[in-house]
C-alpha cells in the first residue's frame, strides 16, 4: 500500500512540475515576444517621427537658432549629427564609434569663445544622410 501511495505521489509531483514549467515557458515566451513587438515599434515610431520632421530640412539653408534647435531634438536619438562652421572647418560631430553617441558633445554650441559655437544669426546648408535600407541616420549642417 505504502509503495502505491508513494507512486501516485511521485506521478503527482511529476505532473505538477510539468505544468508549472509549461506556464512558466509559456508566459516566458509571450513576454519576449510583446517585448520585441515593443522595442520593434518604438523604433519604428522614432524613424517616422525623426523623418517626418527632418526631411523638409533636405537640402534647405537654414539659421543657426534652427540648427541649434534640431539639435536639441536629435541629440539623445542615436542619430549622427556634424556640424560644420567657417570657424571649425574640420567640423564636430557626436559620434564616439560607429553607433556610438556622445550626449554632451553639443553642450557648448551657445558659448562664443568655445570651437563648438553655433551663431544663431549663420546660415547652415542641411544634409541628410540614409543608409543602404534607404532609413535616416544622420544629418549633417554646413555654414555657408
Amino acid at each position: 500500500m505504502e509503495s502505491s501511495a508513494d507512486a501516485i505521489k511521485i506521478a503527482v509531483a511529476t505532473i505538477i512540475t510539468a505544468v508549472v514549467i509549461t506556464i512558466v515557458l509559456f508566459i516566458s515566451g509571450m513576454l519576449n515576444t510583446s517585448t520585441n513587438k515593443a522595442a520593434d515599434s518604438a523604433i519604428t515610431t522614432v524613424n517616422e517621427v525623426v523623418n517626418y520632421d527632418i526631411t523638409k530640412y533636405d537640402g534647405q539653408t537654414i539659421s543657426g537658432e534652427e540648427v541649434r534647435h534640431l539639435i536639441e531634438k536629435l541629440y539623445d536619438q542615436n542619430v549622427f549629427i556634424r556640424v560644420i562652421t567657417k570657424a571649425n572647418r574640420s567640423g564636430f560631430t557626436n559620434q564616439i564609434a560607429v553607433g556610438s553617441y556622445n550626449l554632451h558633445a553639443f553642450d557648448d554650441i551657445y558659448y562664443r569663445d568655445s570651437d563648438k559655437f553655433i551663431n544663431g544669426e549663420g546660415s547652415f546648408k542641411v544634409t541628410l544622410g540614409y543608409d543602404a535600407n534607404d532609413v535616416f541616420y544622420g544629418i549633417m549642417f554646413k555654414q555657408v
